[in-house]
Formats: C-alpha cells, structure tokens, sequence
C-alpha cells in the first residue's frame, strides 16, 4: 500500500529510466559532460539524446558531479547574446557559432538560477525524493552512491538521476496503491493559472516569457483564446542546433508549423478538465510523455495547467486518512436452519396421488 510504497528506496522504486533513454550504451549507464567539454558538442548531444539536462562532472577531483547543464542555461544564454547583437537571422547565426566555439560546459552551466542541484543518496526514500522535487526550480534529482558523502569536499558518484517523470510513471503503474486521494476531482485541489503566448509573438520573446516567469513551457493562444499548441524548453535544443536566428526571429505559429512539417511533436494538444480526476491525468501525462497539461474551461479556453510539479506535490500532501487500508476478510456467517418438514409430507403426497401438481416455486423450494 501507500504507506510501503512512500518508504521504499528511490533506487528501488525508480530504477529503469536510462535502460530506456540510451539504449545504445551500456544498459544503466548516464551521459555526462565534463566541465572542460566544448559547449557546442553539449547542445548537439542534447538534442540527440532529447533530454532537458546533462550532469557536469570535474575531471581533475575524480570526477566530483559538479552540477547540471539545462536547457534552460541554454535559453539564459541565447537570449543575453540576442540583446546584445542586433542585425539578420545570418549575423546572428554567425555570432552565436563563434560565441560558443571558445565556451566549454561549466560556463554555460551557470547562466541560468533555476536547476538548482540537490543531492540524495541511493537510501533515500520516495518521500525524501518527492520532498526534493517539490522545491523551486528542481525538477530532478541526482542520486549518489554509497560509496560517496554529500558534500563539497568529498567525492561524489553519481548512481543515477530521478526526474519527476520517472515518479508519474511509477505513480502510474501503482495507481491502486495510491488510495482514494487520486479520485479527487481537479477542481477539488485547483490549479496554477497558464501562462500563454499569442500564436503571433516572436519565439524568441516566448523563452523571454519563459525564463521571466520560471516556467519551462507555454501554451500557444489564436485570436479566440483558443489552446493550438505548446512550446517548451526543450525546443530550444532543436533551435539551437539549427540556424538558430531563423527560428528566434520567427513567430511561434512559424515555428511550431515548422516542427510539425518534420514530423517532431505532437499533432494534438492534450488536455483535460476541472472535472477530470487526478487518476486520469497522471495517466493522460505518463501515456502521452507530458510534463505539463492544460486545463480548459467550459469556453475550451485554458484557465490552468497542471505540471509534473504539481502532482508531486499533491502526492507529497496525501492525508494519512487517504491511504488505501488493507481490508479484512469478510465474515461468514453460517446458515440458517431451514425447516423442511412441509416439504417432506408434500413429496410423500405426490407419490401416492397423481393429483397432486406442484408449482414451480414449490419444486424451487
């Protein structure tokens, strides 16, 4: 039950992500970065393993996790060398190439304040990771091993990272556990209001927005208000690594036209209502691979989101009230004596007169 489930390791309970990620390395094996590696490679490897984060490790200390390379760093950084470089889409192509041939991953690391690192050991509970992935800004969680202690001047072996992706699918494939809390209706909990830009806006001031209001994705609105698609962090990559300054220079609906045309991204936007249960949009989330789900009103207008942040904390805040209880077996009670008397002298009857007909309820009985 969810009591067992809450106490259990997080390398027991979320152990398979990267058999899954990278299965052309060794299995269980992590990507990483060094801290001398050329940021450009970095922002390549990003996007082709589709990930939002890649550990920096020092080669100098053993390889101490020095921190996390995050897309959003990336998105810091495009967006202070576009405001400090005006002219074409061409020039900037230009000035960005030459601005990172000379950057390696620890300068680029620190552009941004919002994936701030928090370690846990491998004896961490699910409870402690829950906890961790509901400060600001955290988003995942890397798991030391054993044999290295928590602090600056030790070694640390990074084991594994946990994202709040890996807990909704674990969530997921455990729903009964989870007791009836998952059954609340959304609109019983409420949710954060979404933040949106018009399908008009330039892109790059859409990862303005985004870096502005410390979101990593945002809905996409026409001129009715009407939800017509999504635009996350992670698009930043593929921006990137292709003639960046078209694509910043373009309008969202350009952009995300653009996307679709080459087969990247969804076709639909997934959504939900206030009426819809938590059970239902952790599964919506973990089938369709989301870390955000917009919440439409009566208008088909988005009046909320619901993020993987917001389901570990509503896991994190389950009453101990909720926990599913385990159920007695049920008690048995022994037959009542039934008198059969009438029915024995109604037989012997029968037998000695054929004019005797007995009724269907009678031979029931």
């Amino acid at each position: 039950n969810f009591k067992n489930l809450i106490q259990r390791t997080a390398m027991d309970v979320l152990n398979k992500k990267f058999d899954k990620l990278y299965p052309d390395k060794e299995e269980g094996s992590i990507y990483a970065v060094t801290t001398h590696s050329p940021a450009l490679r970095c922002l390549e490897k990003l996007k082709e393993y589709n990930v939002y984060c890649f550990p920096v490790m020092n080669p100098e200390h053993e390889q101490r996790l020095v921190g996390l390379l995050d897309l959003v760093d990336v998105a810091s950084f495009v967006i202070q060398l576009w405001d400090r470089n005006s002219g074409s889409d061409k020039e900037f192509d230009d000035i960005f190439e030459r601005s990172l041939k000379g950057k390696t991953a620890d300068e680029i690391m620190n552009y941004s304040k919002m994936n701030n690192c928090h370690f846990l050991p491998e004896s961490a509970t699910f409870k402690d990771v829950l906890t961790t992935l509901t400060l600001p800004g955290v988003h995942r969680v890397p798991i030391m091993s054993r044999g290295g202690l928590l602090n600056q001047k030790s070694k640390r072996h990074l084991a594994r990272f946990i994202t709040q992706t890996d807990v909704v699918r674990f969530v997921a494939c455990n729903l009964d556990d989870f007791g009836p809390a998952l059954d609340s209706m959304l609109c019983s909990i409420g949710t954060y209001p979404a933040t949106c830009v018009h399908e008009s806006s330039k892109t790059i001031d859409a990862f303005r927005e985004m870096i502005s209001k410390k979101v990593s994705g945002l809905g996409v609105v026409d001129d009715k208000g009407l939800l017509v698609g999504c635009l996350s962090m992670r698009d930043m990559a593929r921006l990137v690594t292709n003639r960046p300054g078209v694509g910043l220079s373009s309008t969202v609906k350009e952009f995300l036209d653009t996307k679709l045309a080459t087969g990247v991204g969804p076709k639909t936007v997934v959504t939900c209502g206030n009426a819809d249960t938590i059970r239902s949009i952790i599964t919506r989330l973990n089938s369709n691979g989301l870390h955000r789900i917009y919440v439409l009103n009566s208008s088909q207008k988005p009046c909320g989101v619901v993020t993987l942040s917001d389901i570990c904390q509503f896991l994190l805040n389950i009453p101990a009230d909720q926990y599913p209880k385990k159920q007695a077996p049920a008690k048995v009670s022994p037959p009542k004596k039934v008198d059969t008397s009438h029915l024995e002298e109604l037989v012997t009857k029968a037998l000695l007169s054929e004019d005797i007909v007995v009724t269907d309820s009678q031979k029931e009985g």
